[in-house]
């Protein structure tokens, strides 16, 4: 269960969750760098995000893409907003398992 929220931190996160969600919809993907950050903003999973655009017949260097490629694009340096986004939140999910 979620801890307890105050009223105006409740409205600050949905702020910031309409901001994410207008940002990861109106993201351009003309490369497949961006194609990745977009599709992880909606999947949340590296390798479902890599099946994905394999079905759709995406490469990277003529073969296809892998999970560890997708991880790469995201933890390298951001570049834009939505990078910056998606890579906090992928640091949050696995900084737990480190420890």
């Amino acid at each position: 269960m979620r801890t307890f929220i105050t009223v105006e931190k409740a409205k600050e996160e949905i702020i910031w969750l309409q901001n994410y969600i207008q940002v990861a919809e109106s993201y351009e993907t003309n490369t497949i760098e961006r194609r990745i950050l977009k599709e992880y903003a909606h999947i949340g999973n590296s390798l479902k995000v890599a099946t994905q655009l394999n079905t759709e017949g995406l490469k990277i260097n003529k073969r296809e893409i892998l999970p560890q490629d997708v991880t790469a694009i995201i933890r390298s340096k951001a570049t834009d907003e939505l990078h910056k986004i998606v890579k906090r939140g992928f640091q949050y999910k696995y900084r737990g398992k480190k420890r």
